[in-house]
């Protein structure tokens, strides 16, 4: 007498509920991928956005550390509080404030000490917005711009006066601080931005 012999194998019902758990693990595991990509990305834009909000202040302190006497220079700080004129937003009216500081500092290519107007302001005629340094001597001549930072939506100084701060600063003495916020956009991940804000002591020297 034969036997027939059995036959190993899945049945259909087995193998449809095989394909749907195959198909829930790649679906999350493609979330999951998403999510943790996603998460980066955010992560190294915002270490972007603080490297270039630190460059800033560092710039600013850097410059405030050689400001010159208004004895020295007859001139002290000039600060000017304004607003964009063309707003990137429609409900708001973004801070674009600007700064110039009388400086003595060092030509790392000569080795001469030079007295300097150095301004601060926003470059808004990119379409990338940018911070920018413009230098000039005393007497009136261009000695050159230099690019801060991009991305910078928006500048606002205030100055320490005693136990006020005040918007604008056009006196010959100076201010005891400034205290210095900025707002920067990232121009691919337009929706990330981050304020950043500072009080740097005014030393004369």
């Amino acid at each position: 007498m034969k036997h027939k012999r059995s036959q190993a194998g899945f049945s259909l019902i087995e193998l449809l509920t095989v394909i749907a758990v195959m198909g829930v693990v790649t679906t999350l595991g493609t979330r999951m991928f998403i999510w943790v990509s996603s998460e980066w990305n955010t992560t190294r834009t915002q270490m972007e956005l603080n490297v270039r909000a630190t460059q800033i202040i560092d710039s600013v302190r850097e410059d405030c550390s050689h400001i010159l006497s208004s004895r020295l220079t007859q001139q002290g700080i000039v600060g000017v509080n304004a607003e964009e004129k063309v707003k990137t937003y429609e409900l708001i009216q973004l801070d674009d404030d600007s700064i110039q500081l009388p400086v003595q500092i060092q030509d790392m290519t000569t080795g001469k000490t030079e007295r300097n107007l150095v301004t601060y302001r926003i470059d808004r005629t990119e379409e990338q917005r940018q911070l920018v340094r413009e230098s000039k001597a005393l007497s009136g001549e261009a000695n050159g711009t230099t690019l801060v930072a991009e991305g910078v939506l928006a500048l606002s100084i205030e100055y320490k006066d005693g136990a006020e701060w005040r918007l604008n600063w056009a006196k010959k003495t100076m201010p005891d601080a400034l205290r210095i916020s900025v707002t920067l956009q990232d121009p691919v991940r337009t929706w990330e931005q981050i304020s950043r804000q500072a009080v740097i002591a005014i030393q004369v020297n």
